[in-house]
């Protein structure tokens, strides 16, 4: 299991106690597609109630903390999140939600959970503890895939024109493999088998690009502090929007058999 996984799960649900918390562990880590150095672990926590003000102030502070009670192991920053109330998660009401990001923690009001993290706890995600709330989730409508796919490819467009200083621009790569399974089959995989299945489908324009990607994703380590690869990564804006147009496609046709 990923370091530290024990220690800070443990730390939410005392935390939490009084609140019945409902955690699930879902993204890379449940779809056994977790590389060190690439991936995030992701959680969610639906508690049964409002989460007071003082408990969500140490719940902003916690990774923080923790890593500076565990200094010799600085990873709780690849632990994000969020945590919810049930009504706040099942209905969309406003309520007072912690979010763990990839850069600050803050608490907000509203957390509307995306298509692809719904379907992903649906499908993949693993109970950590606390009671499994998923026959009260509604399952995304295809309609609803085609809408959220379609702004996620407004993303990879506008991310295959940002500089990177790491090789998370080859990711988009992966980003859009996934994105057109998930319109295929309404379901999620890992990135892996995302580019792998593209792959074996032959509908990546440039398939000798997703190779290296996979081999990048293979072992991040390896390569995230190369600047040849970095180079390379950020030299990919014509690979990710070519093999973006057929996901384009995709989703044009999609929206005409919907209509």
């Amino acid at each position: 299991m990923i370091r530290n996984f024990d220690v800070i799960i443990k730390k939410i649900c005392d935390l939490l106690s009084g609140l019945s918390p409902t955690v699930y562990l879902h993204g890379s880590v449940a779809g056994n597609d977790f590389k060190p150095g690439w991936s995030d672990v992701d959680i969610l926590c639906i508690t049964k109630d409002t989460i007071p003000e003082d408990t969500a102030q140490m719940l902003v502070h916690l990774r923080n903390s923790m890593r500076i009670d565990y200094s010799e192991r600085e990873d709780f920053r690849i632990y994000e999140g969020v945590f919810v109330s049930k009504d706040g998660f099942l209905y969309n009401k406003r309520d007072r939600v912690v979010l763990w990001g990839a850069s600050s923690d803050r608490i907000t009001s509203l957390y509307v959970a995306d298509v692809f993290t719904i379907l992903d706890i649906l499908d993949n995600g693993v109970l950590i503890c606390g009671d499994d709330i998923r026959q009260d989730m509604k399952r995304p409508t295809h309609s609803d895939i085609i809408a959220a796919v379609g702004k996620q490819l407004a993303g990879i467009r506008a991310g295959a024109k940002r500089h990177a200083q790491n090789i998370s621009k080859a990711g988009l790569m992966l980003d859009i493999a996934r994105s057109l399974y998930t319109l295929e089959k309404d379901k999620v995989i890992s990135k892996t088998e995302a580019g792998e299945w593209a792959l074996e489908k032959g509908i990546v324009p440039e398939p000798q690009v997703m190779e290296q990607v996979l081999e990048i994703r293979a072992h991040p380590d390896v390569y995230k502090d190369d600047s040849v690869v970095i180079d390379w990564a950020n030299g990919l804006a014509h690979s990710i929007n070519a093999f973006a147009d057929v996901l384009e496609n995709k989703l044009a046709d999609d929206v005409i058999s919907e209509s």
